[in-house]
């Protein structure tokens, strides 16, 4: 069954990570069975605008389907006025710096072990 992709709700993030999320943020929640699986979004925090997705490997959504829909998001977040979008490659994720790269993200700095990458807008 194909997984519908819809516009996120605060009570998706408290169900998807057990409390509300801290900062002002929208995003699309990935749903299944009718069972949120998936988000991904953009959180507005005193330290920048970062993107995000938490979506275990084995129900994400078709790679290229994943690809645009994170493409339209970023577009999105630009045309409303933000200047860079910020995000943390996931530990572990072998693949997860080659995707960010597809996406436009160079590595901008490091906090401790946490490598920060950067998009600007063009």
């Amino acid at each position: 069954m194909r997984p519908d992709v819809r516009v996120a709700r605060p009570a998706d993030a408290e169900a998807f990570y057990g409390k509300a999320v801290p900062w002002p943020w929208s995003g699309l929640a990935i749903e299944r069975d009718g069972k949120v699986v998936a988000l991904g979004g953009v959180a507005w925090r005193d330290d920048g605008t970062w993107a995000f997705l938490d979506c275990p490997r084995e129900l994400m959504p078709h790679p290229f389907r994943a690809h645009k829909l994170a493409l339209r998001v970023l577009a999105a977040v630009f045309a409303g006025g933000e200047t860079e979008i910020l995000v943390r490659p996931t530990p572990g994720v072998p693949t997860a710096k080659r995707w960010l790269s597809a996406l436009g993200f160079a590595p901008r700095s490091r906090d401790g072990d946490v490598e920060i990458w950067s998009k600007c807008r063009e």
